[in-house]
């Protein structure tokens, strides 16, 4: 397999929502393709954590 990373390909979102959660700041991640417009409610819906992991 082709790796196209260092880091496990969950590795990035992860650490970002750690890292919001830490600082109690809104994280924004949408989904691909998913529209979000600027200074309206967003409510982020943890997609990444419904897509399956690759397991070895």
């Amino acid at each position: 397999m082709l790796a196209l990373s260092e880091h496990p390909w969950f590795e990035p979102i992860e650490k970002l929502e750690a890292a919001s959660n830490e600082r109690r700041l809104q994280l924004i991640a949408p989904t691909l393709g998913e529209i979000v417009v600027v200074n309206d409610a967003y409510v982020t819906k943890p997609w990444w954590k419904s897509v399956p992991r690759e397991s070895k």
